[in-house]
């Protein structure tokens, strides 16, 4: 920054600029750091984690053999309907579609938010005039403004 001031100040001093644009050019130069420091809006909850991602799928079979093989990815629970891949701290659950209701594809996306209480977030949420739902006893539920369906819950929650 004093660097930057030296050279406007020389080039006020050999007449290349004037006094006004000196003057504007270090009032610039001096607010510039705190204009570039990004300042997160006031959120309703602090991620930590993308704790996980359910996919609907048509086959519960071939989906785990698909992640097994292409991703290596180790099957930690499997029951009639779904199952949970590992993938380090996080998974990716997979559902059979009847069973979550959707269409093929991703179900929804799950984020470890800091401190989760499931009182607290619905209350939150609904601050936001958005409805809250709880699926499979776990974790709260919403919808963003496009109709993807988030969750929300503790960051080490495992399914």
């Amino acid at each position: 920054m004093r660097d930057q001031i030296e050279t406007m100040l020389r080039h006020y001093e050999r007449g290349h600029v004037s006094r006004r644009d000196f003057v504007y050019g270090v009032a610039a130069i001096l607010a510039a750091p705190t204009l570039l420091v990004a300042r997160p809006p006031t959120s309703v909850f602090q991620a930590r984690n993308l704790n996980h991602v359910t996919l609907a799928t048509s086959d519960l079979a071939r989906s785990r053999d698909f992640y097994q093989h292409i991703l290596g990815l180790p099957v930690l629970k499997q029951d009639g309907d779904g199952l949970v891949l590992g993938a380090g701290k996080q998974f990716i659950g997979v559902d059979l579609a009847s069973k979550a209701k959707e269409k093929v594809g991703i179900d929804h996306f799950c984020v470890g938010i800091d401190g989760f209480d499931a009182d607290k977030a619905r209350h939150s949420l609904a601050a936001q005039s958005l409805e809250a739902f709880t699926e499979f006893g776990s974790g709260v539920y919403f919808y963003d403004p496009d109709g993807n369906k988030v969750q929300v819950s503790a960051p080490d929650y495992q399914a």
